[in-house]
């Protein structure tokens, strides 16, 4: 059976190798295929079906090893990999091409340093798209094929080796999708130096990943607010913020007008208009916010909600089990997702938002 290749924080590549290995085991109730570790941030799952981890931000389904002496044989023998549609296609499918690679090392919570295969990954993204460009002028003219709506996937993985990976486009909301529409599964984010504190890269993402944004309608409730890096964000879209924490918010969000902090507990506070966008990042245990979540997130007019769940290791997956199957069983209508980000650290987000969200 064809191997499947996950991509991860490298820092993590135990938890989520132990999440697969308890995912495959609750799915087929035998013993657990075998996974390996191909470079830093990347696992292969020899056999068994496809899984959907929490640690896992992307997958190369039925990827193929491709190996070469040098740069210009590597372009040859991954164009060779493609589906003859492809290769043979009178039209430039190109924009469906992903050439990326794994992620870089980095300390903390700070922003990710480029991967000293980016630039590889780039020039081989450039030579490949020429080349399916310049294939398609020819076949116009001999008469080509007419492409299946795919996406390809190539992964650097070492100088002259790469992954690739050839699935349908899927054409579902992202929180379905899987792989997801993200090179490597890295949402594009800005960085806002003005903002009160980096947990606003999260949250950033987590609106990628469910295609949402706030709105000057929203009424928004951050649980754990201070010093204000979620709230930043909304109040940056008009919404009215009410912050939730004894803590201090930033001075800077002080002054406007559309924050209202409230200096109580998070967890035992309402605000006093219906909210319709719940966030929570607060550091706290797992189990008690989930509780907590369950007991707010079906409160109308809420549409949305992205909440982390503070992990420790060695991973407690009844957690994550219990989020799943609570959201399985209560969250009907909604698009869902629970994902360790590329900008989370030992933790999950829990994303969700009701059907009928839109941007």
């Amino acid at each position: 059976m064809a191997n499947h290749a996950y991509v991860c924080h490298p820092q993590f590549e135990s938890e989520l190798i132990a999440e697969m290995r308890h995912l495959a085991t609750l799915k087929t109730r035998r013993r657990a295929p075998h996974f390996s570790v191909l470079t830093p941030g990347v696992v292969l799952q020899h056999d068994g079906s496809l899984l959907d981890p929490a640690f896992a931000r992307q997958v190369l389904p039925a990827c193929r090893k491709i190996e070469a002496a040098h740069r210009e044989e590597l372009v040859q023998k991954i164009f060779a990999s493609f589906p003859d549609n492809l290769r043979d296609s009178e039209k430039d499918w190109s924009p469906n091409l992903f050439v990326f690679p794994p992620d870089a090392e980095r300390k903390g919570s700070e922003a990710f340093p480029r991967h000293f295969y980016a630039d590889l990954a780039e020039e081989l993204q450039i030579a490949l798209r020429l080349k399916i460009q310049g294939r398609s002028l020819k076949m116009q003219r001999k008469g080509g094929t007419e492409p299946e709506d795919l996406t390809v996937q190539v992964l650097v993985t070492a100088p002259n080796t790469a992954l690739v990976a050839t699935a349908p486009t899927s054409r579902n909301r992202i929180l379905k999708s899987w792989p997801v529409p993200f090179p490597g599964g890295r949402a594009h984010i800005e960085q806002f130096l003005d903002a009160p504190s980096s947990a606003h890269r999260k949250l950033q993402e987590a609106l990628r990943w469910m295609e949402l944004d706030f709105q000057p309608v929203d009424v928004v409730m951050d649980a754990g607010a201070a010093p204000g890096g979620w709230s930043y964000l909304a109040l940056a879209r008009g919404a009215q913020v009410y912050a939730i924490d004894r803590g201090k918010m930033d001075p800077v969000l002080a002054t406007d007008a559309n924050l209202h902090h409230l200096r109580k507990d998070a967890f035992s506070t309402l605000p006093p208009e219906r909210i319709t966008f719940l966030l929570c990042d607060i550091i706290e245990e797992p189990g008690r916010v989930l509780n907590w979540l369950k007991e707010s997130a079906l409160r109308e007019p809420l549409r949305a909600f992205v909440v982390t769940l503070k992990l420790k290791k060695p991973l407690d997956f009844g957690i994550l089990d219990d989020a799943r199957s609570w959201a399985e069983n209560h969250l009907d209508g909604w698009h869902w997702r629970i994902k360790n980000l590329q900008n989370n650290t030992m933790e999950v987000s829990f994303m969700a938002h009701c059907g009928e969200s839109e941007i």
